[in-house]
């Protein structure tokens, strides 16, 4: 199982990690789209407001991606704080 911590830069992406790996799971952060392909699980997390949060993936052009893989791909996706609000 293939478990990523999208990087949006507004987040908090260690600190899950961190707590994922002490449940006895391993996951990867990514920080470029291209990576997100080929994955099982994501976690999308955040810090601060939900405008800044919209902005971070339309920046980083991760609006269509994202939607491929759980729209359309049916991968399931866990918001965490700011992640769970642009969901």
């Amino acid at each position: 199982m293939n478990t990523v911590i999208v990087d949006l830069g507004i987040g908090n992406c260690k600190s899950v990690q961190r707590m994922i790996t002490k449940l006895g799971y391993q996951c990867r952060i990514i920080g470029d789209k291209n990576n997100l392909a080929g994955d099982d699980k994501i976690i999308l997390c955040g810090i601060g407001s939900f405008d800044a949060g919209v902005q971070a993936i339309i920046d980083g052009g991760w609006q269509d991606d994202l939607d491929e893989s759980v729209l359309n791909q049916g991968i399931p996706i866990l918001g965490i704080c700011l992640g769970m609000q642009l969901m």
